[in-house]
């Protein structure tokens, strides 16, 4: 039988039986540990590295892009009902930490608390500087390059994590993943082929194992559950058999408004909300002068960052905005109307929010 009709099998026959087993397991686990690959996100639309539509199979340049080099793609993209599952288990105690060879921050953003998370390739919305040692967790993906620290007396290079394909893996995350695997009764692995080492090391240490995953591995028979299918069809399964329902998932993202002076122009500037951070939410920005009734649309100065001149200083200025959201969210424009003097500095922030309801 095909892929498709394997999965379908496992749903309507052994993938129940299973998630009732493992929905046991975990209640009689004094300490469950989850391991997740790359196979949790591919819902949400980021490829895999070993399936049919893998980067191994489609080359680096797509798998590049599906990783969000560029204008934002990764901020659209939501966690899965499989991370918000596994966050859920996480804050009912039911589960205990979760070790992944993904940095897709999908589950940062799902909720998992950080002392509950070991990302042991790093995480591509994490930078730290070099010079200081800070670390920044950012609402949007860090940017590659030029990049500076926070800290106006610093000035320090900021080194995005994010541990590319071959490279060595950073000891610190790698010590403490090993340390809860160490202290684990359960190990339950969800879409990871279990080839790269050390990560496919570390749940065979533990007494009990399950592993869920499209396609064969090398350990399929040296685990106590086996599942052959999607880890979101698989965590509705089990959530259900624990008596469990995923909450709804909001996301959140800042943007702010304000005058500056660029060019000898007096300008009107949306940008990200916080420092070092660009706006990926917004797509287009049009402005009506309420006065004249002339309409003009904002110019992108660089990802994140739109810019409207002014014209004179000392002229008082009302504008209507419609501020348009990138179309993967379905979200309608805001509308907002401000008058503007250019004696008087101006600021405002909004938060953008996409609820994600799952069924």
């Amino acid at each position: 039988m095909d892929q498709r009709e394997h999965v379908e099998a496992a749903a309507e026959g052994a993938a129940g039986d299973s998630a009732a087993a493992v929905a046991n397991m975990i209640r009689q686990a004094g300490n469950v540990v989850f391991y997740t690959g790359a196979g949790v996100s591919t819902g949400a639309g980021i490829k895999d590295y070993r399936g049919p539509q893998g980067m191994n199979n489609t080359g680096w340049l797509s798998s590049i892009k599906g990783l969000g080099v560029g204008k934002g793609t990764m901020d659209v993209t939501m966690p899965t009902y499989c991370h918000a599952a596994i966050a859920l288990l996480l804050h009912q105690g039911l589960a205990h930490h979760v070790v992944s060879s993904n940095h897709d921050n999908l589950h940062t953003r799902s909720g998992v608390p950080p002392e509950q998370l070991t990302e042991i390739f790093g995480n591509s919305y994490v930078e730290t500087c070099k010079a200081c040692k800070t670390k920044y967790h950012r609402h949007v993906q860090v940017p590659q390059l030029g990049r500076v620290c926070d800290q106006p007396e610093c000035n320090g290079a900021l080194v995005k994590e994010g541990v590319r394909m071959n490279a060595m893996v950073p000891r610190a995350p790698l010590e403490e993943a090993w340390a809860k695997t160490h202290s684990a009764d359960l190990a339950i692995v969800l879409g990871s082929s279990m080839t790269v080492s050390p990560f496919c090391d570390m749940p065979m240490e533990v007494k009990q194992r399950v592993l869920c995953v499209l396609g064969e591995t090398p350990v399929d028979d040296c685990v106590d559950v086996r599942v052959s299918e999607s880890c979101d069809a698989f965590m509705h399964r089990l959530v259900r058999c624990l008596g469990l329902a995923v909450p709804p998932f909001t996301y959140r993202q800042d943007f702010k408004l304000h005058t500056a002076r660029r060019d000898g122009q007096w300008c009107l500037v949306l940008g990200g909300g916080h420092a070092n951070e660009p706006c990926t939410c917004v797509d287009s920005v049009d402005a009506t002068f309420v006065s004249s009734g002339e309409r003009r649309e904002f110019e992108e100065e660089r990802c994140g960052d739109w810019r409207l001149d002014l014209g004179a200083r000392g002229a008082v200025r009302e504008l209507e905005l419609e501020i348009s959201f990138r179309p993967e969210y379905s979200a309608p424009p805001m509308v907002v109307t401000h008058t503007l003097d250019a004696s008087v500095p101006f600021e405002h922030m909004y938060t953008f929010t996409h609820t994600v309801h799952y069924s």
